[in-house]
């Protein structure tokens, strides 16, 4: 993974990540000079700074009364990071007892930017069962890059299994690509599908993702009726569909 997707990963922003390269390489350095290497206002470069020290990614020494910021050792950041996912894991079993509660009543949710696929993508895998995609033509790898090949991953070391239904003139690098994937079964339809939505059932969801460059967005509507007749609107179409 790059360093920018990782940042990205970690809730850097665009600015943040900026300045965390600009001092990895280049050591301690004030803030104005930090303001002047990433072309940003200095009001905006010391409300970045602030969020960077709050976050454990930065800290400062003083020489002459003045500032010098620079990154914490990355170690302290992967055992912060460990630290609190064991903690997340203690709690686990009570927040998910207490979730039985409501978890498959009907809601709706919404999602939006490649943040949100992310999270969506997860929510996918937990629930670990077949995955039916009524697919779009559209080549989605281009806008989630890390997160679809992540996703594919988990999902190929978890054994989960994905049915796939996808338009028949789909590009042929779009075909390659999917053809690569494991666990894997592929149809294509005559005039399936050339907009930039697609559709994954799983569990007792189904999530309507909106592939736009500029801005991605998901609903996922849960709720066991619902799931049950996309299930048997996509099984219908899979036994009438061609390889």
């Amino acid at each position: 993974m790059e360093l920018d997707q990782l940042l990205e990963d970690l809730h850097l922003t665009p600015i943040e990540i900026k300045i965390y390269k600009i001092l990895m390489n280049r050591g301690p350095t004030p803030a104005g000079e930090i303001a002047k290497r990433i072309g940003s206002h200095r009001r905006n470069t010391y409300d970045a700074i602030d969020r960077m020290i709050s976050k454990g990614f930065l800290g400062y020494i003083k020489e002459n009364n003045l500032k010098y910021f620079q990154i914490q050792d990355p170690k302290t950041l992967v055992d912060s990071l460990k630290a609190k996912q064991e903690a997340w894991e203690k709690l686990l079993p009570k927040i998910q007892e207490d979730m039985k509660s409501w978890q498959d009543k009907k809601e709706t949710l919404f999602f939006r930017g490649k943040s949100g696929i992310k999270q969506v993508f997860d929510d996918i895998l937990e629930y670990k069962s077949d995955i039916l995609v009524k697919s779009t033509s559209k080549d989605s790898n281009t806008i989630v890059k890390y997160a679809l090949a992540k996703f594919e991953k988990e999902r190929i070391e978890k054994k989960i299994p994905q049915y796939i239904i996808i338009d028949k003139n789909t590009p042929k690098e779009i075909k390659s690509q999917l053809n690569k994937y494991k666990l894997c079964k592929i149809k294509y339809f005559d005039n399936f599908n050339s907009s930039p939505i697609s559709q994954y059932i799983y569990g007792n969801n189904v999530a309507t993702i909106l592939w736009l460059d500029s801005e991605p967005s998901v609903i996922v509507v849960r709720g066991s009726e619902n799931a049950q007749f996309h299930r048997e609107q996509f099984k219908l179409m899979w036994e009438n569909t061609k390889q």
